[in-house]
């Protein structure tokens, strides 16, 4: 159980880092249904927001799930019923 999950993570984590790579920002913008009401029942026009990522982002992220995903595989066998 262990393996498989620290896997997945590891995965998750690599593939969160190379998207990060591949983008240089993004646009957030609410729903229509957001739009429409706000919190309290009243009239709310959010805007869009843009969320740039850092730098360092992508490579902490692709890096940890490399790590991850090599220490995963270096795990004994025997682990298998811990």
């Amino acid at each position: 159980m262990l393996k498989s999950v620290s896997f997945g993570i590891g995965i998750f984590l690599l593939v969160l880092g190379l998207s990060l790579h591949t983008v240089d920002s993004y646009t957030v913008r609410p729903s229509v249904a957001a739009q429409a009401t706000g919190v309290w029942g009243g009239p709310f026009q959010p805007t869009a927001k843009s969320v740039v990522p850092e730098p360092w982002k992508p490579w902490a992220y692709a890096g940890g799930g490399i790590i991850l995903i090599l220490w995963t595989c270096t795990l004994p066998a025997r682990m298998k019923g811990k």
